[in-house]
C-alpha cells in the first residue's frame, strides 16, 4: 500500500505491522524478492483487503504456524486477509504432514513439548505463490 509517500508492507513478522518496502525488503535473503498481483476479478477488492489486513495489526507472531487468530504468521496474514474480504481462499490448506518437515523436526518437537503434530492444517507461502488468483509480475534477485 501506499501511505504517506512511501510503499508498505503489512506483514507478520514480530507483531503484525506495516513496514517501509525498502526496509521489507533488506530483511530477506540477498534484497531478493518476488511480487504478485491479484487477478482482476479481485483486484477492485485490494482497499477491503488492506483494511482486513489492517484488523490484524499487534497480533504476535506465531511460532506454531496453528490456525486461529491469537497469533498470526506471514502467509496466514494474506490468506485471512483475502478472505476475510472477498470469501475466496487463495491456494491450498495443507497438513504439515504433507510438507518436508523432517529437516525441522528437533524445531518442531522443541516447539510443541515432544509432539509432532502432522495434521495441523497451514497455508505455506509457496501455496500463495500457485494460488489461481495470483499471477507473478516481478521477480528481483541480485
Amino acid at each position: 500500500m501506499h501511505r504517506g509517500g512511501e510503499w508498505r508492507v503489512i506483514e507478520a513478522i514480530g507483531p503484525v505491522k506495516e513496514t517501509p518496502l525498502p526496509l521489507w525488503i533488506a530483511q530477506g535473503r540477498g534484497n531478493r524478492y518476488v511480487a504478485f498481483r491479484l487477478r482482476a476479478r479481485l483486484e477492485a477488492k485490494i482497499p477491503e483487503i488492506i483494511a482486513s489486513a489492517q484488523r490484524y495489526k499487534g497480533r504476535p507472531y506465531d511460532l506454531r504456524y496453528d490456525f486461529d487468530d491469537a497469533k498470526i504468521y506471514c502467509s496466514e496474514l494474506l490468506w485471512k486477509s483475502v478472505r476475510d474480504a472477498t470469501g475466496v481462499k487463495l491456494g491450498v490448506i495443507q497438513a504439515l504432514g504433507e510438507l518436508k518437515w523432517q529437516p525441522y523436526e528437533e524445531v518442531i518437537r522443541q516447539l510443541e513439548k515432544g509432539e509432532l503434530p502432522l495434521d495441523r492444517k497451514m497455508i505455506t507461502p509457496r501455496a500463495l505463490t500457485e494460488a489461481p488468483e495470483l499471477r507473478e509480475v516481478f521477480r528481483f534477485r541480485m
